[in-house]
């Protein structure tokens, strides 16, 4: 109850969008508790914004951090 389950995204990374927390477990392989703990320790981006009190982040932040090895 209250998390994400990975998701597989319908937009491409190269395209400008928005991706929800379950479009971003998929794409970078971790769970729920793992991401929100990389976001505090600083070693994932926060999300761009919110929309309707869910988090997105744009598609370029998470292709630029898949890109970089992952540094945020």
């Amino acid at each position: 109850r209250g998390h994400v389950f990975a998701r597989p995204p319908i937009i491409d990374l190269y395209s400008p969008g928005r991706l929800r927390s379950g479009h971003v477990l998929a794409l970078c392989g971790f769970s729920h508790s793992t991401l929100y703990s990389r976001m505090k320790t600083g070693d994932f981006p926060l999300p761009d914004g919110k929309d309707g009190g869910l988090n997105f982040w744009n598609t370029h932040t998470i292709k630029n951090y898949l890109e970089t090895g992952g540094i945020a």
